[in-house]
């Protein structure tokens, strides 16, 4: 994750301006039922707000804080002062990314706030990615992910995690209950799959993420197929490991194999690596 702290303009070596860098967690990071929940059970006064979008940031020097605004539910809204924001999804600091937020400066212009030497209109701010020019070079891909859930002890998995090789549908696949701490409301086994790219791209071309120059959102009637396909290839995939075919019973007989849940989610720019 990247991290902003109070920062002002050009002045970087002033202590007073804060920092403006990236953070490495201590050890390993795990995250189990998804990043807010882990922040609001390791801290009591994290306020979550739902529904909104952060497009800007800007630094007040007069009160050393970081004034943010955005959209909540569509509406225009300025969500508060504070003394330093940490960015958890590098997409904010990739110029040209959809997600990207714009860093302003009372009292300068964005060319100075930035010191591109540009000259840009007042209000308009410049990219936080300018801050971040290392994040020119991360590559982006369209990719899926398959979350996948079992009755206990339906597969008999030897690992953690696995890459997989010679298959045109998935690249990559976690055991989540392998991870420490995990929890869950229902007793389960769960998986994680991440689709390869070029599977990705046999599902756009059937479920694109444009239409009629319009951004499709994933709602549960545009994922519904996208499950089904990933589900059955996943099952397709883990059949070797399934423990009632292992122990010489039927499907039919086990009773066991239908999934207990299944979600699918769409990532138009997934980080890859190599």
């Amino acid at each position: 994750a990247s991290a902003a702290g109070a920062r002002g303009g050009a002045g970087g070596d002033d202590p007073d301006h804060g920092f403006c860098s990236f953070l490495d967690p201590r050890g390993k990071l795990w995250i189990n039922n998804g990043l807010t929940e882990l922040l609001t059970q390791q801290r009591e006064n994290i306020r979550v707000s739902l529904g909104s979008a952060v497009s800007s940031l800007t630094w007040d020097a007069s009160q050393s804080l970081w004034q943010l605004a955005g959209r909540s539910f569509g509406e225009p809204r300025s969500f508060g002062a504070f003394d330093a924001v940490v960015l958890g999804d590098a997409m904010t600091g990739r110029r040209g990314s959809p997600g990207h937020i714009l860093l302003h400066e009372n009292g300068e212009s964005a060319a100075e706030a930035s010191g591109s030497g540009e000259s840009r209109p007042e209000g308009k701010g410049s990219e936080l990615g300018l801050t971040f020019p290392v994040l020119d070079a991360v590559r982006v891909k369209p990719a899926f992910s398959l979350m996948i859930a079992f009755p206990p002890g339906t597969i008999d998995a030897p690992f953690d995690a696995a890459t997989i090789v010679n298959s045109s549908v998935f690249q990559w696949v976690s055991l989540e209950n392998s991870k420490p701490n995990y929890s869950s409301d229902l007793a389960c086994q769960s998986f994680v799959a991440i689709s390869t790219f070029e599977m990705a791209e046999r599902l756009l071309a059937a479920n694109p993420q444009q239409k009629d120059h319009k951004f499709v959102e994933q709602t549960s009637a545009y994922l519904a197929r996208i499950e089904v396909e990933l589900a059955e290839a996943f099952m397709d995939l883990m059949r070797p490991m399934l423990a009632a075919e292992r122990d010489g019973r039927t499907a039919a007989a086990s009773g066991s194999l239908e999934p207990v849940y299944v979600k699918a989610q769409r990532w138009g720019g997934a980080f890859y690596s190599n």
